[in-house]
């Protein structure tokens, strides 16, 4: 999870590890990511600690490999990491601005975009059961995977593509 450094993703990191998750603890610094990472070893699950700047494409590309390679697979995103420059528009300044779009919205991206192949991979595996089915004139509306699948909690669409995923 990104920014788990301190503060409320520390929080967070601390609530999935009671909840039985390991935790990868990203930061800006590897020193905030290990201290949580220590805490999490503490309730009894495994945790690695990372340090990137999430509006950094290389680093971000770099850092979702190691933890990869490092915790086998990915069941869960948190894109926690956030700044904030407070203060009247009129006198905050374009690196400020900058500063918020990159850690606020390009880090999640970027983070969401480097996971999401081995979400789809991990959501398609045969032993979860998933159907794929792909439509030549567009994606499957919600409401035919419903009749199809017989309940309207399994159903998801991956925004941009014309492919469905229900869950038998």
């Amino acid at each position: 999870m990104t920014g788990a450094g301190r503060g409320i993703g520390r929080g967070i990191a601390l609530a999935l590890a009671a909840e039985g998750a390991d935790v990868v603890c990203v930061s800006r610094t590897l020193e905030n990511s290990e201290k949580v990472a220590l805490e999490v070893r503490a309730l009894g699950r495994r945790a690695w600690a990372c340090s990137v700047d999430v509006a950094n494409a290389s680093g971000v590309a770099e850092a979702a490999e190691k933890i990869l390679a490092d915790a086998m697979r990915v069941d869960i995103l948190v894109n926690n990491a956030g700044v904030t420059r407070d203060g009247l528009l009129m006198r905050m300044s374009e690196p400020d601005w900058d500063a918020v779009l990159d850690t606020n919205l390009k880090g999640a991206f970027l983070f969401t975009k480097a996971f999401s192949r081995a979400f789809l991979q991990a959501t398609l595996r045969p032993h979860h059961q998933h159907f794929l089915y792909r439509r030549p004139d567009g994606p499957m509306r919600p409401e035919q995977l419903r009749r199809q699948q017989g309940g309207p909690h399994w159903v998801h669409q991956i925004a941009g593509t014309r492919i469905c995923l229900a869950r038998a």
